[in-house]
């Protein structure tokens, strides 16, 4: 069920998918190998603001690498206690945006890891509250609305220079975590080709990128068809049928046999949204019709915890 931008095209087809339609604002024809991308949503997120900020966040804000965005990325974020430095994670939502879970779960998660964890709002920019219509299989000729996985991928550079100028952050220490439409922009940042564009001095490159129940489309048509360079890590849900993980194992495993530094695990049963304690296996209908099923497993979260830090653990030395 993986959507896939076609430079060019604009028909909601299932398996065909959406223009990027700004491309031509990155200089240079190869930049059109960042136009990929399968942005399936998780629910429950909640677009500009609607997300409380947890005790003890601070509001910040910072300017995304694209260029074409006229207004500051808006962000939480979380320290450990202590002056630092500190190792740091950028956590990007789903295409609903930010979820409590991500805050009350994920952050405290890593800031108890003596990570400082950045979540920025890359909705907040373009006035959205959700761009989860960019991706139903169901629905033809609809508009394409920003941000899509390459502008959140472009807020991700803008937040790692944002990290690496703070006296706090470790900058050969930082990484990147995203859900569902967050877990695409994973796999386009931890690519050859972002990871080439973006490694001046003015940017840098992660060290690592971890893709909880992504679409797979990078792989394919993005930024991830010259290979994947910063090592990667998805987890996926085996019975996911909203961005089920077939394309994700054949591609993973394709890059992993070219030599690329790419992990993956399938959780044998597993959902969409396995680590969001809400979802309750209730038939949801989401854009467009379609209807998922979307269950919270408490095992396979704190297995992918696990194996999140280690991940991170092996990476970020």
């Amino acid at each position: 069920m993986n959507m896939l931008y076609v430079a060019g095209r604009r028909h909601g087809f299932w398996g065909v998918l959406l223009v990027a339609s700004w491309l031509a604002a990155l200089s240079g024809p190869a930049d059109q190998l960042f136009a990929g991308g399968v942005s399936i949503p998780t629910p429950g997120g909640g677009g500009p603001g609607a997300t409380p900020l947890p005790l003890g966040a601070e509001r910040v804000s910072f300017e995304s690498a694209n260029t074409r965005l006229k207004e500051p990325v808006p962000a939480a974020l979380i320290r450990p206690q202590g002056p630092g430095p500190f190792p740091a994670i950028i956590l990007v939502h789903p295409c609903g945006g930010i979820n409590q879970t991500m805050y009350t779960d994920w952050a405290q998660f890593f800031q108890a890891h003596q990570y400082i964890v950045l979540v920025p709002d890359s909705l907040a920019p373009w006035h959205e509250t959700s761009v989860c219509d960019n991706y139903s299989p169901l629905l033809v000729k609809h508009p394409v609305h920003h941000p899509t996985v390459l502008d959140a991928a472009l807020d991700a550079a803008g937040a790692l220079r944002f990290l690496r100028a703070r006296p706090d952050v470790i900058p050969t220490r930082i990484a990147l975590i995203g859900w569902s439409f967050g877990g695409s922009v994973a796999i386009v940042v931890t690519s050859a080709r972002f990871s080439q564009r973006f490694s001046r001095a003015r940017y840098g490159g992660f060290q690592a990128g971890i893709g909880m129940y992504p679409g797979c489309g990078p792989f394919k048509n993005g930024g991830a068809t010259q290979g994947i360079e910063t090592p990667l890590l998805l987890l996926l849900g085996g019975s996911d049928d909203w961005a089920v993980p077939t394309e994700c194992v054949k591609s993973g495993e394709a890059r992993q046999s070219a030599g690329d530094p790419v992990e993956l695990h399938v959780y044998p049963g597993v959902t969409h949204g396995f680590d969001i304690p809400t979802n309750n296996g209730t038939p949801e209908k989401v854009p467009g019709g379609m209807v998922v099923h979307l269950m919270y497993n408490p095992v396979a979260t704190a297995d992918a915890h696990t194996r999140v830090a280690q991940f991170l653990d092996e990476h970020l030395q």
